[in-house]
């Protein structure tokens, strides 16, 4: 990893890697504390911690080496729509509802429906419902809810080391792909769906959109000051 990176002139934690560290072992406690002197981190440690790994010590390796346990796919879909259903909601109505797809007989049955190539590899994929429910002054804040939930679970796709974005084009169409969709997975009628997240690991790093100047589209006590 050192050699690599002087060779591309990055750091070690630059590189495109993922270490996977499991207990198998003595001697990958004596790896560990290679990679720690090394500078490394983002260190995956699993199945299970180490006996040695106290919750003191435990927080110093995630405090100064980002270090964090080996989870499954299931308990990382988990904390993503956790992190969705966290999400603030107008007048707390929680208009929004979300259904994570693992199953790859049900994937290939709504990617069928999108027909889409964006997202059709992804070994996920989360399904956003909402609720249309007037609340203060008869006014329906779902919109704002189910975009709040969007970027919550966006930001924890990433967190989590995977990669997405947010589909809504292709399902709310006049063509009503979203209504197929929902009836594959038994959605009430009283429900609609409005969007989907592809979610998994990506083959190369994304590339960002380019982004307006702060100045173009930020400023203080007024516009365009």
């Amino acid at each position: 990893a050192v050699a690599l990176s002087k060779a591309f002139n990055c750091g070690v934690n630059d590189l495109p890697l993922s270490i996977v560290l499991s207990w198998y072992e003595q001697k990958a406690v004596c790896v560990l504390l290679t990679l720690l002197h090394l500078g490394i981190k983002n260190i995956l440690l699993g199945p299970s911690l180490p006996a040695f790994v106290s919750p003191n010590v435990l927080k110093v390796l995630v405090d100064t080496f980002n270090i964090g346990p080996i989870t499954t796919p299931e308990e990382d879909l988990k904390k993503i729509l956790e992190a969705g259903l966290a999400a603030p909601s107008g007048c707390n109505t929680q208009t929004t509802s979300l259904i994570a797809v693992d199953d790859p007989v049900i994937l290939g049955k709504l990617n069928a429906v999108i027909n889409k190539k964006v997202g059709a590899t992804a070994p996920a994929m989360i399904c956003v419902l909402t609720q249309r429910i007037p609340s203060y002054h008869g006014r329906c804040f779902a919109v704002q809810d189910y975009a709040a939930a969007i970027e919550n679970m966006l930001l924890a796709i990433v967190d989590l080391g995977y990669q997405s974005c947010w589909v809504e084009g292709y399902v709310t169409d006049a063509d009503q792909k979203g209504k197929q969709m929902a009836q594959i997975l038994g959605v009430p009628d009283s429900y609609e769906l409005v969007c989907y997240l592809p979610v998994g690991r990506a083959v190369t790093d994304p590339a960002g959109p380019v982004k307006k100047g702060f100045g173009e589209r930020a400023w203080f006590n007024g516009f365009d000051k």
